[in-house]
């Protein structure tokens, strides 16, 4: 009898407690359902470390783009305020190398002026004072003017400025002849009179042109404004 009941239990197999749960018609315990947990879990962790690397990555790229948008922006500014920065003063300087230019030519003027007044009364013994070209030839030798008819007319200005000034140094000469200090007054008279409307048209012309000019500061730059 006892060998009988051995052999039933032998050929049932192990007998598998009521009480432990079943997953899927195996045991909890079972090695199957154990390794599908495992695999399950796995597969979770895998999909959580993907999502946070995806966050991650999201948030450097983000910050990568903020950062470049800031650099290229800053660069911007920078760039557009160097070059306000330069062109600022590029154009103060030409504006004071146009008002030493006019203040210059007008001087020159008032010499021509005198001279003729002069030579009016016959006082040719009087040494008159040189005319003035640092301005002018400066000028002409870096132009501030992009206007190629009031520089040729400065230049044309120039050569007569120049005849007066050689005209004045060759009446020094040691015991010039009264007469030909009257012949150096009357050529210099005689060209003030001819070339005056054109002396005093080229004046007026840059300094309109000099006018025009404006001036702007850049952003966060505190200058004054001598326009």
């Amino acid at each position: 009898m006892n060998d009988f009941i051995i052999n039933v239990l032998q050929l049932q197999g192990p007998t598998i407690p009521t009480w432990l749960p079943v997953l899927g018609g195996f045991p909890i315990n079972s090695p199957i359902v154990g390794s599908f947990i495992a695999i399950f879990v796995s597969v979770l962790i895998t999909l959580y470390t993907v999502k946070r690397n995806g966050d991650s990555n999201r948030r450097y790229i983000e910050s990568v783009e903020r950062s470049s948008r800031e650099h290229i922006s800053a660069v911007e500014k920078a760039s557009t305020y160097q070059i306000n920065y330069t062109n600022y003063w590029r154009d103060l300087k030409r504006k004071q190398q146009l008002k030493s230019l006019i203040l210059e030519l007008e001087k020159n003027v008032d010499l021509c002026n005198y001279i003729v007044e002069k030579t009016n009364k016959k006082e040719y013994t009087e040494e008159f004072f040189n005319f003035f070209f640092i301005s002018i030839e400066k000028c002409l030798s870096d132009t501030p003017i992009d206007d190629s008819i009031i520089n040729n007319k400065l230049l044309i200005t120039y050569y007569i400025m120049k005849q007066h000034d050689n005209a004045i140094i060759a009446s020094r000469i040691p015991y010039i002849s009264d007469k030909s200090l009257e012949l150096i007054f009357q050529k210099i008279v005689w060209d003030t009179k001819l070339n005056q409307t054109d002396i005093d048209e080229t004046i007026e012309l840059i300094r309109l042109y000099e006018q025009k000019i404006k001036l702007y500061p850049p952003d966060g730059a505190k200058f004054k404004d001598s326009s």
